[in-house]
């Protein structure tokens, strides 16, 4: 060990003699994801945890606490983009464009639990009855 030596992160070998080894390259305060910290006032003072939030270590604009929710390491639930107010005549047709989005850019699968709509991808098809709309559940999975 030397105090001049090169820290090689995430080894758990204090290279340098600095206390600690490398455990937050980026220097954003908080460490690799899943490592398990030993001093996190040395190491990464800002995570709250024992074990490392930072899911891209190499950049400072990842971590848990961006309000980019695209670089907040946490996988975020997707967004339906609105679906616009239809009025349609009882015994008519439907046509219902979902548009939604997913932060991380995972991709999407849409389903509906009524068996009255047919479906294609984020289209849902069927004949209106009464209530329909309303007792109708779309889900969306990533």
């Amino acid at each position: 060990m030397n105090p001049n030596a090169t820290e090689i992160a995430y080894d758990r070998i204090d290279q340098n003699c600095d206390g600690f080894d490398l455990a937050d390259v980026d220097n954003d305060g908080y460490c690799k994801l899943g490592y398990v910290i030993t001093n996190k006032t040395l190491q990464c003072n800002k995570e709250t945890g024992n074990l490392g939030t930072d899911c891209e270590d190499n950049d400072s604009s990842y971590n848990i606490a961006s309000t980019n929710k695209s670089k907040n390491c946490i996988n975020d639930a997707p967004v339906i983009n609105g679906i616009p107010r239809l009025i349609i005549s009882e015994g008519d047709s439907a046509e219902i464009i979902v548009y939604a989005s997913d932060p991380e850019n995972d991709p999407l699968t849409y389903s509906v639990n009524d068996s009255r709509f047919a479906q294609e991808n984020n289209i849902l098809f069927g004949k209106q009855d009464m209530m329909m709309l309303e007792s109708t559940c779309l889900s969306l999975c990533e």
